[in-house]
């Protein structure tokens, strides 16, 4: 057997923040947080701007087709949903996201 002399075990400082983690990620595993691409979508369908021939494909699978096709154009991408996620409020849009849709068609024009 080894002894280990002038070892002391860590404190637990972070130990608070652990269990913030945890909470977040058992809030989010039941709450099914999703991207802001995936409440655009769901909000789309529930308000009914969703072709019905759509209305079958998970927005998961979705979204995870458009950052696919979006590659290179990432920060474009997030500003864009991200906008729309801010801009709905019921099925009613609260503001244009003109600017961050111009910027993000170019990007994927490139």
């Amino acid at each position: 057997m080894t002894i280990l002399v002038g070892l002391r075990r860590r404190p637990r400082q972070h130990q608070p923040m652990r269990r913030v983690l945890l909470l977040l990620l058992v809030i989010c595993g039941s709450a099914g947080c999703q991207s802001d691409c995936e409440e655009v979508c769901e909000t789309s369908k529930d308000c009914g701007y969703v072709n019905d021939r759509f209305l079958n494909v998970s927005c998961s699978d979705a979204c995870s087709v458009s950052e696919d096709l979006s590659a290179g154009c990432e920060a474009e991408f997030d500003a864009y949903y991200g906008c729309l996620a801010d801009a709905i409020d019921g099925c009613t849009a609260t503001h244009s996201c003109e600017a961050e849709t111009k910027a993000y068609e170019a990007c994927l024009g490139d």
